[in-house]
């Protein structure tokens, strides 16, 4: 069977995006699976499992909330919205409600671990007052 000119390339460009897309999909499943490979690493680091835990859930919550910690941290002093910690969670803790994130946010600020800069923004404890006194670049 013989394809036109127009038909061969709608053809190829059919099979170059699926392509594109199946490109995607692996370079999202890399990432995931390098954030559980870390995951792991930290588990191992950090002995959760022999920690005096009092409830079962009480491991998982131990380690979004460290995921947590350590995501706001590497902005430093910049603010990061609540829904852009909560997709960099979804790839290592797929099956995380936003309730029980909005939970875990609220413990970490009750601890005074995170702090708000606006509203659904966070920033770290370390870098918050830094942040909030730093002062604006002068014009030139």
């Amino acid at each position: 069977m013989k394809f036109s000119a127009p038909e061969q390339a709608a053809q190829e460009t059919a099979l170059l995006k699926r392509l594109g897309e199946i490109e995607r999909a692996i370079n999202d499943l890399e990432g995931e699976r390098d954030a559980l490979r870390r995951l792991i690493v930290k588990v191992r680091r950090e002995n959760l499992w022999q920690r005096d835990v009092t409830r079962k859930n009480s491991v998982n919550r131990i380690l979004v909330e460290s995921e947590i910690l350590e995501y706001v941290a590497s902005f430093r002093t910049k603010a990061i919205g609540s829904q852009s910690i909560l997709t960099h969670l979804h790839k290592t803790h797929t099956t995380l409600k936003d309730a029980t994130f909005r939970s875990y946010l609220h413990r970490l600020h009750a601890r005074g671990l995170i702090r708000p800069r606006s509203r659904g923004h966070w920033v770290h404890r370390d870098f918050a007052n830094v942040a909030e006194t730093a002062s604006p670049p002068t014009p030139l």
